[in-house]
């Protein structure tokens, strides 16, 4: 239904529904456009949203080709030539494929772009229903879109709209355009119907259709920014507008791009990749041409063949003569070539190119002006051939090129020598990097033949010393150590190779950490550690060679059984670390030493540091993503390690499991990971922390971080530890009677009582990687209360009181009795309250015995046995039922044991018939065991001595207590 929201069509529209709802009849109803929301209502009251019916899906045409009767594999080459799955092409391809019986021909016709006939007609049939059903200017700013490649925004097609001869009100005709005609394409972008695409070509002039590219080139280049998805139809317009300016300013906005936008940009210009460099691209204008053959080059490096790029290359320098300046046009071209990664592989004389910009720099007064001024990203002031070369660096992939080189720079002035060697100064960008890149790289292949590549640095080392460059030669000789150590397994031949070193060119603190590296490999830190020493008070190195060398003293020391001299070296080797946190892998690195310095000072008897250290670690972790680079994935695996066995050693716990937690010194640092390590699962950051905070409460002088430690979670409380956490304090506050905060933490525990009888803090198999998020709610437990709040609030009431009384710790009793009849929130448990303060009512519960008890208690009952045996009582069954016995059960069974001794020992005259009732007394005192059943057992052998009878209940509730079966 085409204007299905004018009220006319609507209404017409809704009278057919009505009939055919009548008569039980289902209406699928089609629209170029979504219905408004109340012509959806009134046609359909009870259906769901409008459906957006989209292009077909590459697995839908899959199936259409195989219903008739194509092979699947070719679906790929249809939905691209449908328009990426255009309903009406899709079938008219389809049709004309299936009419052609599947024939080479008709495939062949389809995979090379050409369309068949069939889509021929549907266009026209689609450009005759435009002209019937357009006005002029509908017509006219249509066929103007048409040409747009890649899909415009609203602001374009109003530009075109301005070109002659002018659209009066263009906004209101291409409303009427969007739907019939003219599709939504991505956010806020329009594009005509594939149907129609290019129908302008067709119908306009060629002087009309350049006016359109022109004007739609122009808006495109004007604009500020250019998004890569528009890169594309940017050139295409500049191309067909035939606008030298347009398209030297495309070629310009390319060639400028940095080497990683360059990267981003190339699979966006296809079509500028693939033009061929026997002719020029842009024969209108040679000098825009030659640009853009600069750019075609440029977008050929990330992905392009060797091939290909020589080719681009080589066009390029016929082309060159066509512009101003070909001087620092040239200069400028093998700058942005040199300074790409991937030139070397795609131009193996890569050092020709250098050399040659490197002499041009030399003739060419204007180049060598304008990069007199140019800086390294690294600091410094290195020659540009320099940087250029440094770029270059990744291309030196075996001992074997790296020799090459040398030898063709040994053919150049010392002066080009130095220019090229300017990127590789020691404390920057130390020259180690440059000679160690090639064994770096071919020292990973099984073939990797070592003794040739140490006889290859051999000779460069020799080089080297003939141009004066002792530097240089050092570093040669300590790669030769190197091939001869680590994978020849020679180190007297390795050591003696550094000897032979310093003897013909000198000492050199370099040779000093290649004889410490060699010792260290090989676990021999009492050699080592002295060399690692002199290095890293010598200076002179790079960051992060100041960082491992530090790290390696940190791991020697700490084998060695020196941890405080350790601790010292992991902190200097995690500051100098930090100094490159943006690079991951330093990042990693610099968390890790921060967990290896926890461990040096637990080891150093410094567990305050060790704590505030993993504080650290764990606070940085949530930086580091766990599936990113290797070192990363390490990291975020293996310092959670360190703190669990950290969190082991002081408080003894084996959280985790039974097995023991091994952490080497510098396990957290370590820079040579496997990537086995990615197949451990990661856990939950935040559980780190409250292990932690655990650990720091065990401390004998805890640094305060359990106290907020909650203020370092990432992503808030997790419900499992937060249950943990409560208990555990709860605990403690029993052990240590303290009744600060008495209402909250009885409220707490009264909602961590439901809670857990609940199970509604039981975690999923997933609860180590995503733990269920919460808090704990604080209970109101008023009158009349919930049984199960009412019983969890007497519990804690009654288990804190008892061991506060039997601890003679009455103040803290008064203090709970005076906050907790004060707050309403806990109205139920002012009963108990009161009898704890004096008010002993008659006796109803176990509970209201044991509340009672707890006042006697402040009086010694030795001289009153009957009620020392009952208050006995009551709080022995208040004990054997509570879930808060730790920290009461003990000092209750001691403190029965101890009346009971002094009452047949030194008050035996109180006693009812001590002749016959203290030997049973005495009988169970003399036996060792000491726990609430022998507790029990005791109260009822003493009872009769006591000159009292419990009741039945009371005594049966005894005997199950102490395991004896009723007589």
């Amino acid at each position: 239904m085409n204007e299905i929201d004018d009220p006319a069509v609507r209404d017409a529209l809704l009278r057919v529904v009505a009939s055919l709802r009548r008569r039980d009849c289902t209406a699928i109803v089609t629209s170029y456009r979504t219905p408004t929301r109340a012509t959806h209502h009134q046609l359909a009251p009870e259906a769901p949203a409008a459906i957006e019916v989209e292009y077909l899906s590459e697995e839908e045409v899959v199936e259409l080709v195989e219903l008739a009767g194509g092979d699947a594999k070719y679906a790929g080459a249809v939905f691209r030539a449908a328009a990426r799955g255009h309903p009406q092409l899709t079938m008219a391809t389809l049709l004309h494929l299936k009419a052609a019986n599947w024939s080479r021909a008709s495939l062949a016709g389809v995979l090379g772009g050409q369309l068949p006939g069939e889509l021929g007609a549907e266009r026209r049939a689609a450009r005759q229903r435009l002209i019937t059903a357009l006005s002029t200017d509908a017509q006219t700013l249509l066929l103007r879109a048409s040409l747009i490649r890649g899909g415009f925004d609203r602001a374009l097609a109003l530009e075109i709209a301005g070109l002659d001869p002018t659209i009066a009100l263009p906004g209101l005709l291409l409303d009427q355009l969007v739907g019939p005609w003219i599709e939504t394409y991505r956010k806020r972008r329009l594009r005509v119907s594939p149907l129609l695409e290019d129908a302008a070509e067709e119908v306009l002039t060629a002087a009309e259709c350049r006016a359109i590219h022109l004007r739609v080139a122009d808006t495109m280049m004007r604009n500020r920014d250019v998004s890569v998805l528009d890169a594309s139809a940017a050139l295409h317009h500049a191309l067909k507008s035939e606008e030298g300016s347009l398209v030297f300013a495309f070629a310009h906005s390319v060639i400028t791009c940095p080497v990683g936008v360059l990267d981003l940009l190339a699979p966006f210009v296809g079509e500028l990749m693939i033009f061929g460099t026997d002719a020029p691209i842009f024969p209108q204008d040679l000098a825009a041409s030659a640009m853009l053959r600069l750019a075609q080059l440029l977008v050929l490096l990330p992905h392009g063949t060797s091939e290909n790029a020589r080719a681009a290359w080589n066009a390029f320098e016929h082309e060159l003569v066509h512009l101003k300046g070909p001087e620092l046009i040239e200069g400028f071209a093998l700058s942005k070539l040199l300074l790409h990664p991937r030139t070397g592989e795609l131009f193996p004389d890569w050092l020709e190119i250098l050399l040659r910009f490197d002499r041009l720099l030399r003739s060419a007064p204007k180049l060598a002006e304008a990069n007199r001024n140019f800086n390294s990203p690294a600091g410094g002031d290195p020659h540009v051939s320099g940087v250029l070369f440094a770029a270059q660096l990744g291309n030196i992939r075996s001992v074997a090129r790296f020799k090459e080189i040398l030898e063709r720079l040994d053919g150049e002035e010392p002066a080009t020598r130095d220019q090229i060697f300017s990127s590789f100064q020691p404390g920057r960008g130390d020259i180690s990097n440059l000679v160690n890149h090639a064994w770096l790289k071919e020292s990973r292949a099984e073939t990797f033949d070592w003794a040739a590549a140490a006889r290859e640095y051999a000779a460069c080392a020799d080089l080297a010393m003939r141009w004066g460059n002792a530097m240089l030669a050092t570093r040669c000789a300590i790669a030769q150590a190197i091939c001869l150590d680590e994978n020849g397994d020679d180190v007297e031949q390795a050591l003696a190779c550094l000897m032979q070193a310093e003897v013909k060119f000198g000492f050199d603190i370099a040779l000093s950490r290649a004889r410490a590296k060699i010792h260290w490999r090989r676990r021999d830190h009492a050699a080592a550690l002295p060399l690692l020493i002199a290095a890293a008070e010598a200076g002179g190195q790079d960051t992060i060679e100041k960082a491992h060398i530090a790290r390696e003293a940190g791991i020697s020391a700490a084998t060695l059984g020196d941890w405080a001299a350790a601790q010292r070296w992991f902190e200097r080797a995690q500051v100098e670390a930090s100094k490159l946190d943006k690079i991951p892998s330093v990042r990693a690195m610099a968390i890790g030493l921060l967990a290896d310095t926890a461990q040096a000072a637990y080891r150093a008897s410094r567990p305050d540091i060790s704590i505030i250290k993993m504080r650290d670690a764990l606070s940085a972790l949530s930086g580091v993503d766990a599936e990113g680079t290797l070192a990363e994935a390490y990291c975020r695996r293996v310092v959670p390690n360190g703190l669990l066995w950290l969190y082991r050693e002081i408080t003894g716990t084996k959280a985790g499991g039974e097995e023991e937690v091994f952490y080497p010194p510098g396990c957290g640092s370590n820079t040579e990971p496997i990537e086995a390590i990615r197949e451990h699962s990661v856990i939950a950051l935040d559980l780190g922390f409250y292990l932690l905070a655990d650990a720091d409460q065990a401390l004998t002088e805890p640094t305060g971080f359990y106290r907020n430690f909650r203020d370092y979670l990432v992503e808030g409380p997790i419900v499992s530890s937060e249950l943990s956490a409560a208990i555990a304090e709860d605990r403690r506050t029993i052990a240590t009677h303290d009744p600060a905060h008495f209402v909250e933490r009885v409220r707490r525990h009264a909602s961590v009582a439901r809670m857990v009888t609940s199970g509604e803090w039981l975690e999923s198999g997933d609860a180590l990687k995503n733990p269920r998020r919460g808090t704990i709610p604080l209970a109101t437990i008023g009158e009349p209360a919930e049984e199960d709040l009412h019983r969890a609030a007497e519990d804690y009431l009654l288990s804190f009181a008892a061991a506060a009384a039997l601890a003679r710790e009455f103040r803290a009793i008064d203090a709970i009795v005076e906050e907790g009849l004060a707050s309403p929130e806990i109205e139920s448990i002012h009963p108990l309250l009161r009898r704890m303060g004096g008010d002993l009512t008659a006796i109803a519960t176990d509970r209201d015995g044991a509340a009672n008890a707890i006042w006697l208690l402040r009086e010694d009952l030795t001289a009153r046995p009957a009620e020392f045996c009952w208050a006995a009582a009551w709080l022995l069954f208040h004990v054997n039922a509570s879930r808060l016995r730790s920290g009461v059960a003990e000092p209750l069974v001691a403190w029965i044991f101890a009346g009971c001794t002094h009452l047949v020992s030194n008050a035996r005259f109180r006693l009812s018939l001590p002749a016959t009732t203290v030997p049973p007394v005495e009988a169970v005192l003399a036996r060792s065991e000491r726990t609430i059943a022998s507790a029990a057992e005791l109260l009822l052998a003493f009872a009769p001595a006591a000159g009292t009878r419990f009741v039945p209940q009371a005594r049966s509730t005894l005997e199950e207590i102490a395991g004896i079966s009723p007589a």
